[in-house]
């Protein structure tokens, strides 16, 4: 898929994902939203990522914690120090 099929609203993220080499790369989506769902949009940009591991993302209600989102990181095997994360709260 190019960019021109991707909705406005990913077209910052294709853009960076068609200008790098993540090749080797794991990439793990995930998103905050009211209401809506990622839909077809990780689909979409998974394909833009050749020779990625792409794991299965989640969407965070708006008013997810910084803890949450990183509780969930840190259960999907993706080593980071969260130390410094902002708080969302």
């Amino acid at each position: 898929m190019g960019i021109s099929q991707i909705p406005d609203a990913l077209r910052v993220i294709s853009t960076f994902l068609e200008g790098f080499d993540l090749f080797g790369k794991t990439i793990l989506p995930f998103c905050t939203s009211h209401s809506s769902s990622m839909g077809s949009s990780a689909e979409s940009l998974h394909s833009l990522c050749h020779g990625a591991t792409w794991l299965l993302g989640k969407r965070f209600a708006a008013d997810s914690s910084a803890d949450e989102v990183a509780d969930w990181l840190s259960s999907s095997g993706i080593a980071l120090d969260y130390s410094n994360m902002a708080s969302a709260e």
